[in-house]
């Protein structure tokens, strides 16, 4: 949400705007519910994560809807959260080819930040993803000290035809 509100649109009686690079959803006076929504391709019998941020503004309580239309949580309806700020998760089962992301706050006249919302396949995520070795070389003979293997713990007295000792620096 860096300039506008693109793919997002809003139900009930709702204003939606950009403040500070976030959505902010706020409820018209008068009215009990505000929510900004959008509607993803999703495929039927998929599993998705549903990921978002939010933070309460003037409201004490926001909310998230997944359902097969826009303000309807026939899928998964997160209840009222009234932590302050915080990060949402759930993942969820795609029953239709369009699944609608509602992100509600719900009090007449107030208004609640949404950001970084995203939804993930995760038939497109194994733990070979996740997976990260770093490794590199170092001339030892430049340092002062130097601890085999990376383990403080190791208590030869030679490593290499380097002789060693039990103490640093």
């Amino acid at each position: 949400f860096d300039t506008d509100t693109s793919g997002w649109a809003l139900h009930s009686d709702s204003v939606l705007t950009v403040d500070t690079n976030r959505l902010k959803v706020a409820v018209n006076a008068g009215t009990t519910q505000g929510v900004g929504f959008t509607s993803i391709p999703t495929e039927v019998g998929k599993t998705y994560l549903f990921e978002g941020d939010y933070e309460q503004g003037t409201s004490t309580t926001v909310g998230f809807w997944i359902g097969v239309a826009a303000g309807s949580p026939s899928i998964h309806n997160s209840g009222s959260i009234v932590a302050a700020s915080g990060k949402y998760r759930v993942e969820f089962t795609a029953t239709n080819t369009t699944t609608a992301i509602s992100l509600n706050v719900v009090e007449d006249g107030t208004h609640a930040f949404f950001d970084n919302i995203s939804v993930i396949d995760m038939s497109e995520v194994s733990r070979q993803d996740l997976v990260f070795l770093e490794s590199w070389h170092e001339k030892i003979t430049d340092k002062d000290w130097v601890v085999p293997l990376g383990n403080v713990q190791h208590l030869a007295s030679i490593w290499n035809g380097i002789t060693l000792t039990r103490t640093v620096g």
